[in-house]
Order: structure tokens, then sequence, then C-alpha cells
């Protein structure tokens, strides 16, 4: 079940439906803010810029990358 910070997470940012039954499970979806995968995650340990995407990298094998602020592939 989803912590009650997740809960009010969803409860105040307007999100699409999907996206907050996901930040609830703890899961990334394409889609989401870099805000949103902040909550999930916390700090990734480095930002790298790649030609129109950005790439947070988390640990040695997590990469979650962005295009115009959005999730696009994890």
């Amino acid at each position: 079940s989803p912590s009650e910070e997740a809960i009010q997470y969803v409860r105040t940012h307007d999100l699409k439906p999907y996206i907050g039954r996901a930040i609830e499970r703890g899961d990334i979806v394409r889609g989401m803010s870099k805000e949103d995968v902040q909550f999930v995650k916390g700090d990734p340990r480095s930002i790298r810029e790649r030609e129109e995407r950005t790439v947070w990298v988390y640990g040695t094998t997590t990469r979650i990358y962005f295009k115009n602020g959005e999730v696009v592939d994890h």
C-alpha cells in the first residue's frame, strides 16, 4: 500500500491518473516529470546531457532518460 507521503504528493499535484498510481507504487513511467522521479527515487548519483536528452543515473544500472522534462525511457 502507498505511503502517506506518496498519497499526499499525488493529492497535491495535478497528475495524470496513471502517473499518480505509479508514484503510489514507487514506479517510474513515461510522462513523469523530473520532480515526480525525484520524489520516487531521490536525487540521482549523476546527471548527463546527451544530445536532446538528459540522463539521470542511479546506482550502477539504473538510468532514467528525459526529453523536454519528461521521462521517455528508463
